[in-house]
């Protein structure tokens, strides 16, 4: 089946259509969780056919545009659109409000949330009300450590449709090896395991402090595990520190 069949009067349709397939594409990286989780040749199939029932009408053009807008702002997830049309959003994420926290952009996406950047540098945490128990377990979780080298979360909120959870915003990974163990040894002497170590999970404030973040597969180890966790961590680090000193010559 072709994606695109050209007519004499569909030119303004056909551009949106160009800058549709461009702005799907770059959301879907090889081996994501959200291009397994969501083909984007399906949401391209469905866009087309779409587009070629819409002809010139308008009101059909406004619908596509809020179509592609929704998958956009729901990270690929199609779970988190119920919470959004409920919100009352508009086509314009700068005008796009959720729990009263106006949405920016998207900082990341995982397997079934969402990572926004609100206007007050916040990272809000996304996800559909299947997922709401495991969020506030993180919440609870994170809410009650003192430690500056774990994110620090500030709130939680709910509704039917979903549930958010608002965090510090952090910046790249830290040369901060340290302050790297001393977040993991302190989920340690809790007797947790972070359960995700990985380079998306380490961050960093605008102090260049490390911070381990998301705990959404965090669990109660055995000291087993957390040694296991002890060596991931490390050499992670250390392949992360190689990579640096060599940009650095």
């Amino acid at each position: 089946m072709q994606l695109w069949q050209k007519t004499t009067n569909n030119i303004a349709i056909e551009n949106l259509w160009q800058k549709t397939q461009a702005d799907i594409k770059k959301m879907f990286q090889p081996d994501s969780l959200c291009t397994q989780r969501f083909l984007p040749y399906q949401y391209l199939s469905f866009l087309q056919d779409e587009i070629l029932l819409s002809g010139m009408q308008p009101e059909k053009i406004e619908l596509l545009t809020d179509k592609v807008f929704l998958h956009k702002i729901t990270g690929g997830h199609p779970e988190l659109q119920g919470l959004l049309k409920m919100s009352g959003y508009t086509p314009h994420v700068g005008n796009f409000m959720l729990w009263g926290h106006k949405i920016t952009k998207i900082l990341g996406r995982g397997s079934s949330s969402v990572v926004y950047c609100t206007d007050e540098h916040y990272a809000l945490k996304v996800v559909p009300v299947t997922d709401r128990n495991k969020l506030f377990q993180e919440y609870i979780r994170l809410a009650g450590i003192k430690s500056d080298n774990i994110v620090k979360t500030f709130d939680f909120y709910e509704s039917p449709e979903g549930a958010g959870m608002l965090l510090e915003q952090l910046s790249a990974l830290s040369c901060d090896t340290d302050g790297y163990m001393r977040g993991l040894n302190y989920l340690h002497q809790m007797g947790l395991c972070h359960g995700d170590i990985r380079y998306t999970n380490l961050g960093s404030d605008n102090n260049g402090t490390a911070k381990l973040f998301d705990l959404g597969n965090s669990f109660y180890g055995t000291t087993g595990s957390m040694q296991k966790e002890k060596k991931d961590l490390r050499l992670l680090l250390e392949k992360f520190n190689r990579v640096e000193l060599r940009n650095d010559n």
